[in-house]
């Protein structure tokens, strides 16, 4: 899993490196399509347990996330890039930290710029077991953007646990962005 992870990261770097060497201007630098995202999110989570009980009703907990996204805006449309993320589970007490690739699109032709963003990766480390996880993460996001550099959404996180089930959350974040537009 983890040969896949860099496969992803290098695919993603050797893409953006490349298209920034074609794309337009040859006296523009990378800083001219570097875009990053920082959001901070609240809501619940639903984590299965480990007996049959607790495997069909769960545990139904707040949740936090924070997370940062950087990579490059091809378009005006479409964003390319990778991140971390921290989960906090308040209830059991664990934290889940996914690293990921992301994709986002974004209407730019309206005043109000909505956006739909997908994220594939995998939960690299669990405070709880202190150990490397190596589950998958899978999370969608739809927003908007409020101000130039003030985005506020929705996000559907899915995600495997160390125990070989699985949690899903759902949570409203906001976000700051900077960088490219």
């Amino acid at each position: 899993m983890m040969r896949k992870l860099v496969l992803l990261a290098v695919a993603l770097f050797v893409a953006t490196a490349a298209f920034s060497q074609v794309n337009g201007n040859k006296d523009a630098d990378f800083s001219s399509y570097y875009r990053g995202f920082v959001d901070a999110g609240w809501g619940v989570g639903q984590f299965n347990g480990d007996n049959k009980t607790e495997a069909f009703y769960g545990y139904r907990q707040w949740i936090c996330e924070l997370s940062t996204t950087h990579g490059v805006q091809l378009t005006p449309e479409i964003f390319v890039g990778g991140g971390i993320s921290m989960l906090r589970a308040f209830d059991v007490k664990e934290s889940f930290f996914p690293v990921f690739g992301a994709a986002r699109y974004s209407l730019t032709d309206i005043s109000v710029k909505p956006y739909a963003e997908a994220r594939v990766g995998i939960i690299a480390f669990n405070s709880a077991k202190k150990e490397k996880v190596n589950r998958y993460y899978l999370a969608g996001s739809l927003g908007v953007e409020l101000l130039p550099y003030l985005q506020l959404g929705g996000r559907l996180s899915l995600f495997g646990l160390p125990n070989d089930k699985s949690a899903f959350c759902a949570s409203l974040f906001l976000a700051l962005s900077f960088g490219a537009k």
